[in-house]
């Protein structure tokens, strides 16, 4: 059949409209149309190894203006059983009305068979075949000739449905990307997706059963941590391999993208001359509106938030670890992966009163894990018994407990407690043989610089607030002027408390690491409980909400009262607090005064904050003065619209004001109540400073605060 209208041959084919019943129409994905006359087929193709995170990388670029997301399209008339598998829209594939589309079109070509094609893609598209399409006679082969056309007419017709610029496919195969290549049709886009190895070896141990419904189309058997180690390997060498016939190639870790999610977007659809505003990026995926064919189960999630895979770091045995990392070495550490020899395993010692609720017991905590999972052995000292904690602490972390806090009665006691404290840590030290000790807050640290003083060991200390605000005691400020010296660093959160430290001792040598957004919050499971209906609210109802405990310099009291001079003007809104403490009563008091008892809740302490935030509408940080704002971050972290007064220190660093939040004056309850009026009348303007904050946060997230400490503690990767 010669070239011409109705074969695969067509390059001049239509363009298709999108003449779908209105059902239908809800099933297509909200992409911006582009003409497409003389446009070039562009196919931004994800390869690397399975459990890369390809399917959620794939999303991402899907829900920008341009691309169309496919998931792994090899499979399109492979594996899929298109009556009994289901699209990520939600509709079983037969039922789609964009893939019914797609392959109608397919069919109106003559030459064209599903049968044919799905044979020779297991005959080129295949890791073992990537040697007969590197050999010069391929080109001659015209099987391969035929493959390379249809090829081009399943794009070209996925492309137009879409009204799209590219396509995205997230096969993953170097094999298939190496025949696409040879299409003069195809502009392709390769971006090589890589993920640490020993996260995969972990997602590959569990044994999955078909669940079509939950987007798992074949049964998974586990897989042995050679076995997956091994392929990782061949994938990603393939990969390295076949890469270089592209100039316009990228290599992306996952770890990266999670960190960064629409800067790595962005430099994907730059690559491949899609133009697209960064600042379009969605602050949440939401599969339903896309239409991905195959893929990880995560498609069929009502919706995906991006972040970077941990559970392997916890819960991976370590003799594992141990073994993936010296199968998997070499690429580890090309790709900038932690690889540790016995000889750079180092003892750290970690400090702190106790592990009972707070922001600098989370972050030790999470440190420990992380050194642990690095290879490290690490103890973690504290003066007095945990209460049961909050926090996970990994098993392999060594704790000591010196048992030596409590109440003194008389300052002679407290003299003498110290004393015993001090000698007590020094027998630990010297025990412990410390290559890095790392102390949290003031009186921990003043003690730990004496007792660690001649020991062969770096020795680091955090200070938790502004040393030049903070009210500590006569006695304890003038130990801290002396012992911080003997620090080889002092770290603070913020730079208004570097600059407190100076001015208390320009001596000491600081160092600034901001918190890093809360594993434990981001992992933290939907909402099971409807806020709302728990407080006998009605469904529509807005909520302005503050999380901390109930003590005077939080400002809950400024809150009320800022609340109170606007809540008349908008009879749909409540105020909730979140947290217990001693102003508990003065508060419920204060909002008896002020006339808004019936609207104002205060809801105790909570494990889920995550759950509160994501049903609240507006976030208020009402501080006198701040540490380092947590709760700030997880609400911006949640698409929050966050205002906040500029309070020291922190808000003032986190927050671009009218940006991603609004600052107000520290302590102006007038200025706090109009700003409040005004945004709770503003949904669109809500909407915008969420996203912004969600986007803008990411800079605080674990991937980029943690190798901060790694640095500071000379951390050898």
């Amino acid at each position: 059949m010669s070239p011409g209208r109705g074969t695969i041959n067509d390059h001049r084919h239509s363009r298709i409209g999108l003449e779908h019943s209105a059902t239908n129409m809800k099933q297509l994905p909200v992409i911006a149309r582009v003409e497409r006359s003389n446009q070039p087929l562009k196919v931004i193709y994800i390869l690397g190894s399975g459990r890369s995170g390809s399917t959620v990388l794939d999303m991402a670029l899907g829900s920008m203006p341009g691309a169309v997301s496919t998931g792994e399209l090899a499979n399109l008339y492979v594996k899929t059983d298109f009556d009994q598998e289901y699209c990520s829209c939600g509709n079983l594939l037969a039922s789609c009305g964009f893939w019914r589309q797609v392959l109608a079109e397919q069919k109106r070509h003559p030459d064209f068979s599903q049968q044919r094609y799905a044979s020779l893609q297991q005959r080129y598209e295949r890791l073992r075949s990537v040697s007969r399409l590197l050999s010069s006679r391929i080109e001659k082969d015209s099987d391969f000739q035929w493959y390379l056309r249809a090829s081009a007419l399943v794009f070209r017709t996925i492309r137009d449905a879409a009204g799209a610029a590219a396509v995205v496919d997230s096969s993953k195969s170097p094999a298939r990307a190496l025949a696409l290549s040879y299409s003069p049709e195809i502009e392709l886009v390769p971006i090589h997706l890589v993920i640490d190895p020993r996260s995969v070896v972990w997602s590959l141990q569990r044994e999955w059963t078909v669940d079509a419904k939950a987007g798992i189309q074949h049964p998974m058997k586990p897989v042995s941590a050679v076995s997956a180690t091994a392929a990782w390997l061949a994938t990603n060498w393939a990969s390295e391999r076949i890469k270089r016939r592209f100039p316009q190639a990228l290599l992306l870790r996952y770890e990266d993208f999670a960190a960064e999610p629409a800067a790595a977007v962005a430099r994907i659809l730059s690559a491949a001359a899609i133009s697209s505003a960064k600042d379009l990026f969605p602050a949440e995926i939401h599969p339903n509106q896309l239409h991905l064919l195959a893929g990880n189960r995560v498609r069929r999630q009502h919706k995906v938030v991006i972040r970077r895979d941990r559970a392997w770091i916890q819960e991976m045995p370590a003799r594992k670890k141990r073994l993936v990392r010296l199968l998997a070495s070499p690429l580890m550490r090309k790709y900038g992966y932690p690889y540790l020899s016995n000889s750079k395993r180092r003892r750290i010692v970690l400090v702190i009163y106790s592990l009972g609720r707070g922001g600098a017991q989370r972050i030790l905590t999470e440190l420990a894990n992380h050194w642990t999972n690095a290879g490290h052995h690490v103890v973690l000292t504290t003066f007095a018994p945990d209460p049961p904690s909050i926090y996970s602490l990994d098993p392999k972390v060594q704790r000591v407990c010196l048992s030596i806090a409590g109440a003194s009665a008389t300052p002679l006691q407290a003299v003498l407690r110290n004393f015993s404290a001090l000698r007590a840590l020094r027998t630990a030290f010297l025990t412990q043989r410390p290559d890095v000790i790392l102390s949290f807050m003031t009186r921990a640290n003043v003690l730990t610089l004496f007792a660690a003083r001649g020991l062969d060991a770096r020795t680091v200390v955090s200070e938790r607030t502004d040393p030049h605000r903070a009210a500590v005691p006569v006695i304890w400020r003038l130990l801290r002027r002396m012992s911080y010296a003997l620090a080889e660093l002092v770290v603070v959160q913020t730079e208004s408390a570097r600059s407190g430290c100076a001015r208390v001792s320009p001596s000491w040598r600081c160092a600034v690491i901001p918190n890093p957004l809360s594993e434990t919050f981001q992992n933290e499971s939907e909402s099971v409980h409807d806020l709302r209906s728990d407080l006998h609210l009605e469904a529509d109802t807005n909520i302005v909400i503050g999380i901390g405990h109930l003590v005077r310099h939080k400002g809950f009291d400024l809150l009320i009262q800022a609340f109170a001079n606007c809540h008349a003007n908008h009879p749909k809104w409540h105020l909730v607090i979140v947290g217990e403490g001693r102003e508990r009563e003065k508060l419920r008091e204060l909002s008896v005064k002020c006339g808004v008892a019936a609207r104002t809740h205060l809801v105790g302490a909570t494990q889920s904050p995550r759950q509160l935030l994501q049903q609240s509408n507006l976030f208020v940080l009402s501080s006198r003065y701040e540490g380092f704002p947590n709760s700030l971050l997880e609400a911006m972290s949640c698409s929050m619209p966050v205002v906040s007064f500029a309070c020291p220190s922190g808000p003032g660093e986190i927050i671009h004001d009218g940006v991603d939040g609004i600052l107000v004056n520290n302590g102006d309850v007038a200025e706090l109540s109009r700003t409040l009026d005004r945004l709770m009348a503003d949904e669109t303007r809500r909407a915008v400073l969420g996203k912004n904050a969600r986007d803008n946060v990411q800079r605080y997230s674990a991937e980029v605060v943690l190798p901060l400490w790694d640095k500071v503690l000379g951390e050898v990767r």
